[in-house]
């Protein structure tokens, strides 16, 4: 499930338990997501099989998704995720060797983030 949901200020969205699972995402704004509030470039998730419902406190735009649960856990580490531990770290390998294709229109190598991962 993946909804894009413009609202005005006051305006509520209601959905029901129609996946197992889902979020909200704002994009833009401020709304009350169940009583609490959630701000731009946040995301609020739902407990397993609850529906959604907010209420915009500015204009705002709000993703919704939603879908059944991943067969497993995923590792996620800066822009790679992966159901193995081993496929994050040798993927960091190959990205500090630039061994992966490159992008096309992309001219600047952007390194790794330093820190733990």
């Amino acid at each position: 499930l993946y909804l894009d949901v413009p609202l005005h200020a006051g305006q509520t969205f209601e959905l029901g338990a129609v996946e197992e699972e889902l979020a909200v995402y704002v994009v833009e704004g401020t709304v009350h997501l169940h009583g609490q509030v959630l701000a731009e470039k946040n995301m609020g998730v739902m407990a397993r099989g609850a529906g959604v419902a907010l209420v915009a406190q500015s204009a705002a735009r709000v993703v919704v998704v939603g879908g059944e649960p991943l067969d497993g856990p995923r590792f996620m580490w800066w822009n790679f995720v992966s159901s193995r531990r081993e496929r994050v770290e040798e993927a960091k390998r190959q990205w500090r060797e630039q061994a992966f294709p490159p992008i096309a229109g992309e001219t600047e190598f952007v390194p790794l983030p330093e820190g733990p991962g």
